[in-house]
């Protein structure tokens, strides 16, 4: 019988057993070919991101240059003075400013992956050696030749 005054620890099912996101990331780190296929799909999703602020710096753009417009035909309606601007084009203006610092940023993490994209790409090359036949390159060249069409594209959108 459990005497109510003497303490029992009671484990909680996170410090039973392992978390599978730790299995996952063990898994991870000593397979080479998830290691590939998570390098790949983060380069994937930086890609997207850049296109996505794009769209998002062209609409703000596209935004404040209509309200600049509208607010000088009211000003002109209006017989105000048509200096100064407006508060929520700052606002827009200081959008811009993130949107562009996280895309520099994104480009970044771009580089800095390079040499793992590059070894990621050599490893899926090897698996069709059709395509290294046909360009009469080395894996390393068209890896690499894939990984700067990759970060070209991004450093053009912007």
């Amino acid at each position: 019988m459990l005497n109510p005054y003497e303490s029992k620890k009671i484990f909680s099912s996170r410090e039973r057993e392992p978390s599978r996101e730790s299995k996952e990331m063990k898994e991870m780190r000593e397979d080479p070919e998830l290691q590939a296929a998570a390098r790949m799909e983060r380069a994937d999703y930086l890609v997207k991101e850049v296109k996505g602020n794009k769209q998002q710096l062209q609409n703000i753009a596209l935004n404040i240059a209509k309200v600049q417009q509208t607010l000088v035909q009211l000003r002109q309606l209006l017989g105000l003075q048509t200096s100064g601007e407006d508060r929520s084009v700052a606002q827009d203006q200081a959008q811009i400013a993130k949107i562009k610092a996280q895309i520099a940023k994104h480009q970044q993490e771009l580089e800095g992956m390079r040499e793992g994209l590059v070894q990621a790409y050599m490893e899926e090359l090897a698996k069709s050696p059709g395509e290294i036949e046909a360009s009469g390159k080395t894996f390393l060249q068209l890896a690499t030749d894939r990984v700067d069409a990759l970060i070209q594209s991004v450093q053009d959108e912007i």
